[in-house]
């Protein structure tokens, strides 16, 4: 099943700056994750994800809207993430750009 999310190109900067910083944090941070299975899975699915983010990000021109689409699953870690990470985002702006994408991504679930 496939969900589509409208967006802007600033909310899907926010998003890749918002991995870009929680891996820095693992990477600095290695002793407060734990590496079990769910976690490499779950690590691969967003990894994955953020690879397909990122390629859109460089190819669009930044007035552009457009479509984003996921899998059913792929929606589902992405509103997961965001949820468990928006202590990363440093402003108001962002939070709110981050809380628009997860209530749309929730209501499309």
């Amino acid at each position: 099943m496939k969900i589509k999310v409208k967006t802007k190109y600033n909310t899907l900067q926010i998003l890749c700056n918002l991995y870009d910083d929680v891996y820095r944090y693992e990477a600095e941070n290695p002793s407060e994750i734990q590496f079990d299975r769910s976690y490499k899975a779950v690590k691969n699915i967003i990894d994955t994800l953020f690879i397909k983010l990122k390629k859109k990000l460089i190819g669009k021109q930044p007035t552009d809207k457009f479509t984003l689409n996921f899998e059913y699953h792929e929606a589902f870690f992405l509103q997961n993430f965001i949820a468990r990470n928006d202590s990363f985002l440093p402003g108001i702006y962002e939070k709110n750009a981050m809380f628009q994408l997860i209530t749309v991504l929730d209501q499309k679930l």
